[in-house]
C-alpha cells in the first residue's frame, strides 16, 4: 500500500507529464484547424484555458481550472470555443494574481 505522500506524488508526476504534452496554441487560430488538431492530439491550450476532447464533446476549463462548458466535438463547437475565449473577460473581473 502506497504511502499518502506518495501517491500524492505519483498524482503531480502524471499531471506535469499531461501539461508538457499539451500544445499551446495561439488565440487566432480557425475552428478547422482546432478541431484537427483535437482529433489528433485530443489537448490543447489557448492563453491559460484547456481544451479537451472527450467522445462526442470537448470541455472547456478557464485558467482558474474551473471546467466552464462542453461544446460539440467538431469545427462548430470549436468555434463557439474560440468566441468564448476570445470574448472572456475573466482579468477584469477577477483581477491579476
Amino acid at each position: 500500500m502506497r504511502e499518502p505522500g506518495a501517491a500524492r506524488s505519483a498524482r503531480k508526476a502524471g499531471r506535469f507529464a499531461q501539461q508538457r504534452m499539451v500544445k499551446k496554441m495561439q488565440p487566432n487560430i480557425g475552428s478547422q484547424e482546432l478541431h484537427q488538431h483535437l482529433k489528433t492530439h485530443g489537448r490543447a491550450e489557448i492563453d491559460g484555458w484547456a481544451i479537451n476532447a472527450d467522445g462526442a464533446e470537448i470541455w472547456l476549463t478557464n485558467p482558474y481550472g474551473i471546467d466552464v462548458g462542453f461544446y460539440d466535438n467538431d469545427a462548430e463547437g470549436c468555434g463557439r470555443i474560440l468566441e468564448r475565449i476570445s470574448t472572456d473577460d475573466h482579468e477584469r473581473e477577477w483581477g491579476t494574481l
